[in-house]
């Protein structure tokens, strides 16, 4: 770690770990896609965007089993997800605690609400709402 006083700042990574990393990176991405797809599908069939859930509705599932196998896929991707942390080697630790963290996060958030129009605003008003239960 380097940096000013009071600052760390990580080291870059080696450009080999990059190759080892990115496998579990895309699975990452890809469960992040997908959650994303099952919160926003209503919004984007309004506006007629592409989105798992449709594409999947238009093959002829219905839209029930369009989430169903979206969320199969998923808790599939995640699996692969883990099963790829674990093959990383041990001086990539740091890697795969941020990797799974935010994964993790993010797949929640998307999952907990539309963020496409998603304001500070009303972050911080969320924010607050949590700050006070």
């Amino acid at each position: 770690m380097g940096g000013g006083p009071g600052r760390l700042r990580p080291q870059p990574a080696r450009t080999e770990h990059w190759a080892v990393v990115e496998p579990a990176t895309a699975l990452g991405a890809e469960c992040m896609r997908l959650a994303n797809d099952l919160r926003t599908f209503e919004r984007e069939r309004r506006e007629g965007k592409p989105n798992s859930v449709l594409i999947l509705e238009r093959a002829g599932t219905s839209t029930e089993d369009a989430v169903e196998r979206v969320r199969a896929h998923i808790a599939e991707l995640n699996a692969a997800f883990d099963a790829e942390l674990r093959r990383l080697p041990a001086e990539l630790a740091g890697v795969v605690e941020g990797q799974r963290r935010s994964v993790a996060f993010n797949g929640a958030w998307y999952m907990a609400r539309d963020t496409h129009a998603y304001t500070v605003a009303e972050l911080a008003a969320d924010a607050r709402s949590e700050s006070q239960s």
